[in-house]
């Protein structure tokens, strides 16, 4: 394989993609030829007393001609998140990162992106979206699937119901270290362990935390607009107050809370609370 030929594959796919596919987007594959493919193939360029790899250039744009038939390859900007798993690898992670791996090594670490791609595409669009807020951009191709397992496990595990008459624990999440003009808004959840704060400015504009026991909540940064997961259980009797909050009878100090303006029972055993005129989440865990 050499540049003509590398051409030539792409001016075939180019001609045969609106036969193949009802739904083929001409613009975004001359994107994914113009400008990812062209830092791909610049990254390889970039290595000393290495040859540009032809082969790997040739199984990116047939996998992007796949990814766009499949729908699993979107529009996206190129300076963002991309909206799914697969358009964040084939525009992010891949022409950052393949170079990183052995020639020998790189179709089958493409091969794996894809169907992990494929997996992906089966489960709902929140874990597309969660699982590219979380992922590195210099992630190593190769440790994808290890990566994958550990950002999904805590989030897929079901979590037992909490027992809301024990003890509780108070912690506090700034959350100006997210984002620095953030305001909260509404609360709401996208998984049962994912808690969502949408911007007061923006509705699109939204921080997650997951909801971990052991090991506390841990804040995911923008996570976008996710949609919201409806729980059916009995929620416990909680009273605001000034600088606590009663939950079936048990008093919670919250110091710096004085008067809370949205207060939030989830069923893994948590209560989220935010505050008119502050960037901070109160989180109690029941214990």
């Amino acid at each position: 394989m050499n540049q003509p030929d590398l051409d030539r594959l792409i001016e075939r796919l180019r001609g045969s993609g609106a036969e193949q596919f009802a739904s083929w987007n001409a613009q975004l594959f001359e994107f994914i030829v113009a400008s990812p493919m062209l830092r791909l193939k610049q990254s390889f360029e970039s290595q000393r007393n290495t040859n540009t790899d032809f082969s790997s250039l040739a199984n990116y744009v047939r996998m992007a001609y796949e990814g766009i038939g499949a729908g699993l390859l979107v529009q996206t900007a190129e300076d963002a998140h991309g909206p799914n798993f697969l358009t964040h690898c084939m525009v992010r992670l891949i022409p950052n990162s393949l170079c990183q791996e052995s020639v020998e090594r790189r179709a089958a670490v493409m091969k794996d992106v894809w169907n992990l791609a494929e997996g992906l595409s089966r489960e709902p669009l929140w874990l597309n979206r969660y699982v590219v807020s979380q992922l590195q951009r210099s992630v190593k191709l190769s440790n994808l699937p290890s990566e994958l397992n550990k950002l999904l496990t805590p989030v897929l595990s079901s979590l037992p119901p909490a027992d809301w008459n024990g003890s509780y624990t108070q912690s506090v999440i700034n959350l100006r270290h997210s984002k620095n003009d953030f305001l909260p808004g509404r609360l709401y959840l996208a998984a049962p362990a994912v808690l969502c704060i949408e911007s007061r400015c923006d509705e699109q504009q939204t921080l997650g935390i997951l909801l971990q026991k052991p090991g506390g909540p841990k804040p995911l940064g923008d996570v976008g607009k996710l949609p919201e997961h409806t729980e059916l259980f009995d929620p416990p009797d909680i009273v605001s107050g000034p600088d606590s909050i009663m939950i079936n009878g048990h008093s919670v100090a919250t110091p710096l809370l004085a008067a809370p303006q949205q207060a939030l029972a989830i069923a893994c055993g948590f209560v989220a609370a935010i505050a008119q005129d502050s960037q901070r989440l109160w989180l109690i865990e029941a214990n």
